[in-house]
């Protein structure tokens, strides 16, 4: 049989590139070991479920049930295995990994009584407390909520973290403001920046003029489903976050799920919300003009100014006080419900984790109508509407999913899900014109006003509109928000780590804000009735990638240098409807 020379040739070259393929296959096999081993007590009693890893990669595992591991696919080399375990004290071994073989490693630990090496999360990664130069306080979240009542992401940052401080909303799901080492500008913007998961986030109020007290776009994220809270405040923190940074960062990390069958949780909450504040009394100081340019007004009753006083135009003879709020006719005070039920189950295998999780949530806040107010609508034959009876209300519906998956030791590929839909009313309770804040403290210091063509006027305290007209204005706000995020992390090597970050949070919302005719308060003219509606989308895309190598020259020295790219993009469509008789 016949061959000719440029078919020998090709022949020969697929054989040869045959060769060199299995080879350099071979070689990488070749290239990584197996490490195993056990984890006992120091008494010599098993340890399940303590972390074994190799440091400054992701190959990690837990001990079985006999404290049993095994670590596959180590780079050959030197290698440091270390094991930590709740309640005992971390314990590391250097390992010589030889390419093919198996390398045994014990492990004996101690029951210590202080917290292992605290480790948290950056933009370039897991990393322990004591070799990060920021300063950084973690919040446990679910340790939080099983020690105290926790509604929203702002409790759980009050009295946890030092150099934070917030100041709640006044209302249900009302916005917090958050201060991280004090106010940094004049002119910007002083609120941190938040990222859950990799991703930032629109945590910006939210109100198109539509009055009440605004929403907190941080209090959308379920406190139920954090797992941490990291508090980034050093001056370091804006290297890796941007300039953006020197407000400070807060770095939410939700639960994931952990290998094993599937662990199911069902809660649910009932309470009673109080608000118990110590208002202020209000005063009047009552006396008699005098020194007037027109003589004719000397001696005339009149309620004196601190002006007036001062120039001893009013000559005060009396003063009298009133505190509506504890009168118990007078008080827009009453008891708020709150409800909550949620489900959560998680569990996986090797290869897939999982957690998942949906809750609802109810809340009516602490304002109400006055009985004063009520018996007024009885007597006028006008029904008690429920959004009068209960102007601030909040409720909530999320739904949650989070899946790692792990195709090999070397890469993890994290996905998380987040659904949010939801329904506020705020209420006019602040120091606007027609503002329950305005009316409630800047009363005349008694229950009845005097008129100025004589006779008096009930108002039970309150200075000019009462919360039965207050309460009339109708504030809703609407929400549907949907926070995605893909985290790849990939470690080819014992010293190089590499991870990214692909994510969007897209919200939704509509505002509406009108009053009926012949309702609310008698200013301009609301009381011929007027409509006025915004709507508005919000999408907030992010892309990071970073790659960390880390070496370790010589023993008691270790270096960490990490480079890459973050790309936010910040995109809203906006547009307001109104109309008045």
């Amino acid at each position: 049989m016949k061959m000719s020379i440029p078919r020998v040739v090709r022949a020969m070259a697929a054989a040869v590139l045959a060769v060199v393929v299995q080879s350099g296959t071979l070689a990488a096999q070749d290239r990584t070991g197996v490490v195993a081993g056990r984890v006992i007590e120091a008494g010599g009693a098993p340890i399940p479920n303590a972390q074994v890893s190799i440091a400054g990669t992701t190959l990690g595992s837990l001990t079985n049930a006999e404290g049993r591991f095994t670590l596959r696919g180590v780079p050959a080399g030197n290698v440091t295995v270390r094991v930590a375990r709740i309640g005992y004290a971390e314990s590391t071994k250097p390992a010589v990994i030889t390419a093919g073989s198996t390398t045994t490693l014990d492990f004996s630990l101690t029951k210590v009584a202080v917290n292992l090496t605290a480790v948290v999360t950056t933009a370039t990664g897991d990393q322990r407390r004591l070799e990060i130069p920021n300063q950084i306080a973690q919040i446990d979240a679910a340790k939080a909520i099983e020690s105290a009542q926790i509604s929203n992401v702002g409790d759980l940052l009050i009295g946890k973290a030092a150099g934070v401080q917030l100041l709640p909303g006044s209302g249900v799901n009302a916005a917090s403001r958050i201060r991280i080492r004090g106010t940094s500008s004049i002119s910007l913007s002083n609120d941190p920046i938040i990222f859950v998961d990799g991703i930032r986030i629109n945590s910006s109020t939210s109100g198109l003029g539509t009055g009440g007290a605004p929403a907190g776009r941080l209090n959308d994220i379920n406190p139920e489903d954090i797992e941490t809270i990291d508090v980034i405040r050093g001056p370091a923190a804006s290297a890796t976050y941007g300039t953006d940074a020197a407000t400070g960062v807060i770095v939410i990390t939700t639960k994931k799920g952990r290998q094993g069958a599937a662990r199911w949780s069902v809660y649910t909450e009932q309470g009673v919300t109080r608000d118990r504040n110590n208002y202020p009394d209000a005063y009047t100081a009552w006396g008699r003009l005098a020194n007037q340019t027109n003589p004719a007004n000397n001696g005339r009753a009149a309620d004196c100014q601190i002006n007036t006083i001062a120039a001893r135009t009013c000559v005060v003879d009396s003063i009298t006080t009133f505190n509506l709020w504890r009168d118990p006719r007078a008080t827009p005070l009453k008891d708020g419900i709150r409800q909550q039920y949620g489900m959560t189950v998680s569990g996986g295998t090797e290869a897939v984790n999982y957690f998942t999780a949906v809750e609802h949530e109810r809340t009516t806040g602490t304002l109400g109508m006055p009985e004063f107010e009520r018996d007024r609508f009885a007597r006028q034959g006008i029904a008690v509407r429920e959004e009068w009876a209960d102007p601030n209300t909040f409720q909530r519906f999320s739904l949650r999913s989070n899946i790692d998956i792990k195709p090999s030791q070397k890469l993890t590929i994290p996905i998380r899900s987040y659904f949010l839909s939801s329904q506020q009313q705020a209420p006019q309770d602040g120091n606007n014109t027609t503002g329950l804040g305005s009316h409630a403290f800047g009363g005349p210091g008694t229950r009845n006003r005097t008129l100025t063509a004589g006779g008096t006027d009930s108002l039970y305290g309150y200075r000019q509109f009462t919360p039965g007209d207050i309460f009339q204005q109708y504030n809703n706000i609407d929400l549907q928000r949907w926070i995605g995020s893909v985290s790849p992390l990939w470690s080819p090597t014992s010293w190089l780590q590499m991870r990214g970050n692909a994510g969007l949070d897209y919200s939704a919302e509509s505002y509406d804000n009108y009053c009926l005719r012949d309702q609310c308060p008698n200013f301009g003219q609301n009381r011929l009735g007027f409509k006025s509606t915004s709507r508005s989308r919000q999408f907030q895309w992010t892309a990071d990638w970073s790659a960390t190598a880390s070496f370790r020259p010589l023993e008691w020295l270790s270096t960490r240098t990490t480079g890459g790219f973050q790309f936010v993009h910040r995109q809203d469509d906006a547009y307001n409807a109104s109309a008045a008789q």
